[in-house]
């Protein structure tokens, strides 16, 4: 898509965000969202046609550093936490995409 933001570092030209949707045998419908980019946040306004959820959730992991992670003597370094800045508005989903991140949805 030509209005996919990009993230370019020396040769490496490549869509900042990567996303997947999904629908289970419940009827939920998650999404996962990844930023490549490791120092800007991207706005997004999805259009989810058909979609009839009224609630939305989220887990997101991220880490202040790009090089961070978790060591025995501390575990907790990268981890999922929940994310609550994602807000649905009848077929429509807006939110803040932080840097260096993947979140799942699940809308229901």
């Amino acid at each position: 898509d030509p209005d996919t933001p990009r993230y370019r570092q020396d040769d490496i030209d490549l869509p900042m965000l990567s996303a997947t949707a999904s629908r289970d045998a419940a009827g939920k419908v998650h999404v996962s969202l990844i930023n490549l980019d490791p120092h800007n946040d991207i706005a997004l306004d999805l259009r989810l046609p058909g979609l009839k959820a009224t609630q939305v959730s989220g887990r997101l992991l991220t880490a202040t550093a790009l090089n961070a992670h978790n060591t025995f003597d501390q575990p907790e370094q990268v981890h999922p936490q929940d994310f609550s800045g994602a807000n649905l508005h009848a077929n429509r989903l807006d939110l803040q995409l932080p840097a260096k991140s993947i979140l799942t949805l699940e809308l229901r």
